[in-house]
């Protein structure tokens, strides 16, 4: 009999530690997924990735390189410009900014995007174009554009494919050097080309 309260007790404790483990969050939208963003830039400023919610196996990656969350920018960060251009997929989970940070005081243009897995980050990937003498990076020439951040009724929004096939057709035409690129108006690291 107490063999049976045992193996009663010890069941139910399994139970109730397995369904612990699966908590049910809420969907990320797209104000969650930016408030991610948020969390990390200032994490990023107050040198303090700890303060993270991170999955157990959560990657980072600078500028292509795997390296330890907390080394890269993350000691020279000291500030974070006004200019911000967020990008927000809620079907994948995933958020980006395009922005400015200061290390040492010095502007650089990063490019951040996180993939956010049961209201933790799982990958943290971040480009960041720092700035030399006579190059083309010129964060202090990146301004806020108002249209950028207009959200489209839902009639006027291509789907998901078209988006993917537009972005896709424009790295295609740059690596065939097509007519059409060189009559394109853009603007990329803060440089109208």
């Amino acid at each position: 009999m107490r063999y049976n309260k045992t193996i009663i007790a010890l069941t139910i404790y399994v139970i109730i530690a397995l369904t612990s483990c699966y908590v049910n969050y809420p969907p990320c939208d797209r104000d969650c997924l930016i408030s991610f963003i948020n969390q990390y830039l200032e994490a990023l400023i107050a040198h303090n990735p700890a303060s993270l919610p991170l999955t157990k196996n959560a990657r980072y990656t600078e500028n292509g390189q795997t390296i330890q969350l907390g080394d890269g920018m993350w000691g020279p960060a000291n500030a974070v410009r006004d200019y911000k251009l967020y990008f927000v997929d809620t079907t994948n989970n995933q958020a980006g900014i395009f922005c400015v940070v200061e290390e040492n005081g010095h502007p650089e243009i990063v490019a951040l995007r996180l993939k956010i897995d049961h209201h933790k980050i799982s990958e943290i990937e971040k480009i960041v174009a720092r700035i030399e003498p006579d190059k083309w990076c010129k964060p202090d020439s990146l301004v806020e554009q108002p249209i950028f951040n207009q959200i489209l009724k839902p009639e006027e929004r291509r789907s998901r494919e078209e988006m993917i096939a537009i972005a896709n057709s424009y790295f295609e035409g740059l690596e065939q050097n097509t007519d059409l690129i060189g009559e394109l108006f853009k603007i990329e690291n803060g440089l109208i080309r």
